[in-house]
């Protein structure tokens, strides 16, 4: 399993956008979020790249205490008018896991703005993490 270091930590508003603080992604981002009272579980994002440039990006679901069932991750993109512009989501996963990975490649220049990662369970939305995409 990778360890991604734990360099943000943001709260989310649970939405069908989300909205919350972020760090400049010069190069490789990280960025996590505690999901709900569990203060060991959180939601997480990972950015390899460079400014703009995107290869991957990695949606991670921690929950050694919940151990959450029926999840899908979630991968978005927003500029910087907040306009979703792409998104990447997992199949969903009806195991209760405490840990759960989900990787895009993207190989591309993305906008300015945002990366997020968010989680549903039970197909209810909870919060995430966020880092920005900047030049």
């Amino acid at each position: 399993m990778r360890n991604f270091p734990k360099l943000l930590t943001v709260a989310v508003v649970a939405s069908a956008t989300v909205i919350a603080p972020t760090t400049a992604a010069h190069a490789d981002a990280n960025g996590c979020t505690q999901l709900g009272s569990w203060i060991t579980d959180s939601v997480c994002i990972a950015v390899v790249g460079k400014g703009q440039y995107v290869k991957t990006a990695t949606a991670k679901l921690l929950a050694p205490i919940g151990k959450p069932c029926n999840t899908k991750l979630y991968i978005t993109f927003f500029d910087l008018k907040q306009t979703k512009y792409s998104q990447s989501i997992s199949a969903s996963d009806s195991k209760c896991q405490s840990a759960r990975f989900h990787t895009q490649s993207y190989y591309a220049t993305m906008r300015v703005g945002r990366v997020c990662a968010a989680v549903s369970i039970n197909g209810a939305m909870k919060p995430g993490a966020c880092v920005s995409i900047v030049k």
